[in-house]
């Protein structure tokens, strides 16, 4: 089972929007069905991106949410798929089916992908520690039950949530603007935590990236020095220092014509999901493009 944390040392990057365009594409690579689905977790509990983007924000506090999840009040952990399908499982059951709203079609589809939301307005009240037990738990069924992923939507930085998220999976998407904090933040944050998270994958996505030329101070902005930049510093932040670690990462979004997620005009107003338009603008083509690629690298079994 893949497990894949979308991930932003700061808010803004537009990690849910990159999430939310990868998703649909990640279930095809992956021939996600009902049976052997992928399962979407938003552990933004403050910002609550994807819960908000699927509309699933105001189904109110009968349904189960992410803080019940943290807080050990979902049941069926204990099940065994010889017990009971995916189907008729008392937590599986009760997730949202969101198949449709990714641009899959058929009912099969529909629960191929089941996403289980936050309650906005809603804190935790346990401590991480707790917290994690349940968390494992979640991951290890989703296993057991022969999931094709779990991919979780993180908040930004050291949020529990996020700690969570980052301990779990094995390939992180690091989402990133190229602005100099967002740059220096990152780089910063890898560098902490390069013993913590060994044996990890790391994907640096910079996101929202001009296509026009921009001239500051004088001088155009020069997009060949930030690229290589951003491989010098993070390169040198991960350098493989535990013992047994094998942190590898991948800068194939910074290479050839492939500098990130390009802007999208679109996407300043109303974030969409650009499998599911019929046609495309050219600069929703070049992010389409990208997305795929970010697909493809997230579902290889380099992971």
């Amino acid at each position: 089972m893949k497990k894949i944390a979308y991930f932003s040392y700061k808010g803004g990057a537009g990690r849910s929007s990159i999430a939310y365009n990868t998703i649909p594409l990640i279930a095809e690579e992956l021939r996600a069905t009902a049976e052997n689905p992928i399962i979407l977790i938003d552990l933004d509990i403050d910002s609550a991106g994807l819960t908000f983007l699927l509309d699933c924000h105001d189904r109110g506090s009968d349904y189960y949410s992410t803080q019940n999840l943290v807080e050990g009040r979902i049941p069926g952990f204990r099940i065994d798929k010889s017990q009971v399908s995916i189907s008729e499982h008392p937590l599986f059951s009760q997730l949202v089916p969101v198949g449709n709203k990714f641009g899959l079609r058929g009912i099969d589809k529909d629960r191929s992908i089941l996403f289980l939301p936050v309650n906005t307005g809603s804190n935790l009240k346990d401590t991480y520690d707790q917290n994690a037990n349940a968390l494992n738990n979640f991951a290890s069924l989703c296993e057991r039950y022969g999931c094709k992923a779990l991919l979780m939507d993180t908040p930004a930085g050291d949020q529990l949530t996020a700690k969570w998220a980052l301990d779990t999976a094995v390939d992180i998407l690091v989402t990133m603007k190229i602005t100099y904090q967002f740059r220096r933040g990152t780089v910063d944050f890898l560098a902490r935590k390069d013993i913590e998270y060994h044996c990890k994958n790391f994907i640096i996505v910079p996101n929202c990236v001009p296509t026009e030329p921009i001239e500051i101070d004088g001088a155009i902005y020069d997009y060949d020095a930030v690229k290589a930049e951003i491989i010098k510093t993070v390169s040198a932040a991960i350098k493989n220092r535990s013992e047994d670690g094998d942190n590898r990462v991948n800068f194939e979004m910074l290479q050839d014509d492939r500098f990130g997620i390009p802007e999208v005009k679109r996407f300043k107003l109303k974030e969409g999901i650009l499998y599911k338009l019929p046609s495309l603008l050219p600069d929703e083509q070049a992010a389409f493009d990208n997305y795929i690629k970010i697909a493809k690298i997230l579902t290889s079994e380099r992971g």
